[in-house]
Order: structure tokens, then sequence, then C-alpha cells
């Protein structure tokens, strides 16, 4: 594994400035588009100190945003981990997303999976035949290493309920048992991580420490993903006991994110605004739809 350099480290700190912002824009935008407001997000959450969810919601909120209320945020709104990025200097540029990526992806959370299907059958109907070629084999590749699609996206499907403390004990769990054996495996030590993550190893050795787990940001994740150029956030909630759905919703989320900036990737730039208008407009009709 390829550590990176003190140049890219600068790189993703100019890329994060302005992050924590951008997830409150975020989550305002998805909110907006399916047409909740912050009381119906609380009410799909119970926990220790309730205010804290609508803390967490607010612009004005200067603490921590941790990252299990963004991972549970994601899940009752079904928002792939990538809407977070939308209004930020984030785009995953090896992955060759852009706004537009991120609009697209925000949209197409929320659809059944039928309608999902149509949406990227509908943007296959754009790509030449190398495109297709290339999407056609990625859906190979993703029903060999995750099984039936499907399956994936029913299992997923988020509680009426949630408890977010025990949400929040099971993820940060996953969380420090993925990142140590990420770590073991790459031959990384905790100093290298923490110099990554631009933290002290004092404060790494806590994300690692599974029995006094601390909520860290959601910043620490994204730094990690693109400081190894890692392609999904699926692996930090392969190992979560309570709530272990959200790992199917992970996966689910992963295949859908991978077939459409695949796709868009090879749709040219002056169809892709069309492309998207469908993929909004699809939405929008199923959002609509269930407010009747």
């Amino acid at each position: 594994m390829r550590l990176p350099t003190d140049d890219e480290l600068q790189h993703i700190d100019e890329a994060l400035k302005t992050f924590d912002a951008g997830v409150v824009s975020s989550m305002q935008y998805i909110r907006e588009l399916q047409g909740l407001a912050p009381r119906d997000i609380a009410e799909r959450f119970t926990c220790e100190k309730p205010q804290n969810i609508y803390k967490y919601m607010q612009s004005s909120f200067e603490g921590v945003r941790p990252i299990h209320f963004a991972a549970a945020f994601s899940w009752v709104t079904k928002t792939p981990a990538t809407g977070f990025y939308l209004n930020s200097n984030i785009k995953e540029s090896y992955r060759g997303m852009n706004d537009q990526a991120v609009n697209g992806l925000i949209s197409i959370g929320t659809m059944p999976y039928e309608q999902f299907d149509i949406v990227a059958n509908c943007i296959y109907l754009y790509l030449d035949e190398n495109g297709k070629s290339a999407v056609n084999r990625l859906k190979e590749s993703l029903f060999e290493e995750f099984g039936d699609f499907e399956k994936n996206e029913r299992l997923g499907e988020p509680p009426a309920i949630i408890d977010l403390d025990k949400f929040a004990a099971s993820y940060y769990r996953s969380s420090a048992l993925t990142a140590r054996n990420f770590r073991k495996n790459s031959n990384i030590t905790q100093a290298e991580m923490a110099r990554i993550l631009g933290i002290s190893t004092h404060r790494y050795q806590t994300i690692e420490d599974v029995e006094h787990m601390v909520p860290f940001p959601l910043s620490y994740a994204i730094r990690l993903k693109l400081a190894f150029k890692l392609t999904s956030h699926v692996g930090f909630t392969s190992l979560m006991d309570d709530y272990a759905g959200f790992h199917q919703f992970r996966i689910a989320q992963h295949v859908r994110d991978t077939i459409i900036v695949e796709s868009l990737l090879h749709v040219s730039d002056a169809k892709k605004p069309y492309v998207i208008e469908i993929i909004k407009g699809v939405a929008s009709a199923y959002n609509k739809g269930r407010e009747q």
C-alpha cells in the first residue's frame, strides 16, 4: 500500500477546508429533495440526547458532527455516502466524479431497485459500444463480489426507528476493528495513519480502541478514502453486530454508486446534463408519489 505524499495530503487538506459546511448543506438538500423536515428525521431515532439530532443538522453547530449520525442519516434517507460531497471540493477525480455525478447519486438513492434499474438502463442507451462493454464488465464483477443486487437491497432496508446510541456503538466497534485490520494488513504504523488523518498518534489510537470508543467526524473516513484512493465506504461497516442491515445498505448503495459513476463517465459532456435531468425527474416523481 503506497502512502500518500505530503503534497497529496496538502491537497486533501485544501479539499476538506469547507467539508463540514458542505455536509450540512448536503443534508438540507437531501431533506428538501425528499420533502422531509428536521422533525421527520428526528422521529426516526431514539437516543440519550435527542436534542443533539437537531444540532447536527444546523449550520451553526460548532462541535464535532459525528460520523455515526451522518451514517444513520444516510440510511434513513437512503443516500449514498458520496451524497455528502455536494457543494464541496471533493469529487474523487480518480473515479471521474463531478457535481453532476454527485447530484445524480443523491437522486437515485430513494428509488426502489426496479426504478433504479430502469434509470440505469436509460443511461446505458446513451453509451457507445466501449461504454456499454465497460458497464457490462463492471456489473459482472459487482455481482461476483456482492451477489444478487436485489437481495442486498431488501436486506438493507432501514428499520422504522433506530436506537442511535446502539447504532453508534456498533458502528465505532466495526470502524475500530476495520481500521486496525486495514493498517496491519497494509504494514502501516499508527503514527503513519495519524499523519494521514492530520491528528496525534494518541488520538488515532482511540479510533482503534474497541473498549473506549470515541466519536469522530466524517472527515476522517473521507481522508482515508482520498489518501488511499478507495472506491467505497463499505469496509467500515462490515463488522457491525447490531444493525447489520446497515452494511447491506452500504453494499446496495455502493453498487448503485459504482454503476452510475461508471455510466456517467462514458456519457459525453454535452449529453450529461440531460441524463442527470432524467435521473432527477424519476426521483422527483417517486418522492412526490410517496407524499400522496
